[in-house]
């Protein structure tokens, strides 16, 4: 077991030297100035002969990008994330303050869109052709073809707006941290971006479970006189996990890309509401530093999930 995860872990090295690359050239690739773009339009005629070039000049920016990239990768080694061109504070304090947030966000998302699928799934699976399953079906088509912020501007306006039963904006209605108003803050966004991930889960258990109970050893299972609870519980959920794993770790990279959309929606103050202003201001800096951490995030749940691959299957980590 230690082996396999150690292999695992040394691939996953050259991959985070991969995403800095990558996310150094894409950022720097994206049309638009910083300087100009913390600039007045209307002021660019009347300035100084040379103003612009001297701000780049400040930045680093006057230098080619292989410079730029192998002074921010040094940066990278040591930790630093490097500093926002326009206010200099520190890109990884500002990620840090705005990270909790969007952690609390997706990973309430994660938790209700994978336990609600998979029971929504195994339902529709041991209840195959009944009027259950072909409602889950619908729903989980449902909930994978319209986007999440259509959801977000229905629940806005009858939940938010016409019942007011839930809260429009924010992480708390009073400046004094509180669980219970965090907690009621939370329910909408979360449960609005768990859809996807909830409906993509749901069939993808149908889907799985419906292999393992028609496998011979399902039938072995329960000519030994297992009880239905223990033969779906112990032998077929088990057996199933390995897809739901994948989709699970297949679907963070979305999980957080709907983050965006939705703390935007619903002013929750999160990473996603920091890489829109980021965005605008053509902050490199910033986007780079965000896009990284996301990026090693994703990795590292890949990581995790090829760990819980070794558990949930031996084969795997002797194979």
């Amino acid at each position: 077991m230690g082996k396999y995860i150690l292999a695992r872990a040394v691939i996953a090295i050259p991959m985070v030297f991969a995403i800095s690359l990558v996310t150094f050239v894409v950022s720097n690739l994206a049309p638009g100035d910083p300087v100009t773009a913390m600039v007045d339009p209307n002021t660019i005629a009347v300035m100084p002969k040379g103003y612009l070039e001297q701000r780049r000049q400040q930045l680093g920016l006057d230098k080619p990008m292989s410079v730029r990239y192998v002074l921010w990768l040094g940066q990278l080694v040591r930790g630093n994330l490097g500093y926002s061109y326009f206010n200099g504070i520190s890109v990884a304090e500002r990620i840090r303050i705005r990270a909790l947030p969007t952690l609390e966000l997706a990973g309430a998302a994660l938790v209700i869109g994978t336990v609600l699928g998979v029971v929504f799934g195994v339902v529709a699976a041991l209840r195959q052709y009944s009027i259950y399953d072909y409602v889950l079906t619908f729903l989980s088509l449902f909930g994978l073809a319209i986007p999440s912020f259509f959801f977000a501007l229905i629940a806005l306006y009858l939940l938010s707006y016409k019942i007011e039963l839930f809260p429009a904006w924010g992480m708390s209605s009073t400046d004094e941290f509180s669980l219970l108003d965090n907690l009621y803050h939370l329910v909408l966004p979360a449960s609005i971006l768990s859809i996807e991930l909830m409906a993509g889960t749901a069939r993808y258990a149908r889907t799985a479970m419906l292999e393992v109970l028609d496998s011979d050893y399902m039938n072995t299972a329960r000519a030994k006189g297992l009880s239905e609870f223990v033969v779906v519980g112990r032998h077929a959920f088990r057996n199933a996990l390995l897809p739901l794993i994948t989709v699970t770790s297949l679907r963070l990279p979305f999980l957080f890309g709907g983050a965006i959309i939705i703390e935007f929606m619903f002013a929750w103050p999160g990473m996603g509401r920091l890489a829109i202003s980021a965005i605008e201001a053509r902050d490199y800096s910033v986007l780079m530093g965000l896009t990284f951490v996301v990026a090693v995030v994703v990795l590292i749940s890949n990581l995790l999930a090829d760990v819980l691959y070794a558990c949930t299957d031996p084969r795997i980590r002797t194979g």
